[in-house]
């Protein structure tokens, strides 16, 4: 049997969302994978970001069966001077009760 693996990235942009409806880019996570239902740790960094401007954030999981996971939306006002922050998002776990699952439009 082939373990589920689940791709992590993180959504951003400038504009506020609700859950699942990022249209910002995606940059993927640290580790940039998953498998098994643990929770895990994810982090990334995002670079070329505007001072003092506030973004908006949200992890995606997909797992091998194409189920992506949202994480909520999280906002941050970057006043970092080089354009760089660094986001973590704890504990993401992979859960299988299908109401928190929500397929990704395309």
């Amino acid at each position: 049997m082939t373990p589920n693996v689940t791709t992590i990235e993180f959504c951003y942009q400038t504009a506020s969302f609700t859950t699942g409806n990022c249209a910002g880019a995606l940059v993927a996570a640290t580790p940039a994978t998953a498998s098994g239902t643990s929770p895990t740790t994810e982090g990334t960094t995002l670079s070329g970001l505007a001072d003092a401007t506030t973004y908006y954030v949200e992890l995606e999981a997909t797992n091998s069966l194409g189920t992506v996971t949202y994480g909520g939306v999280v906002s941050f006002t970057n006043r970092h001077h080089r354009g760089l922050h660094r986001v973590r998002h704890l504990d993401h776990q992979d859960r299988s009760h299908p109401a928190r699952h929500r397929q990704r439009q395309q």
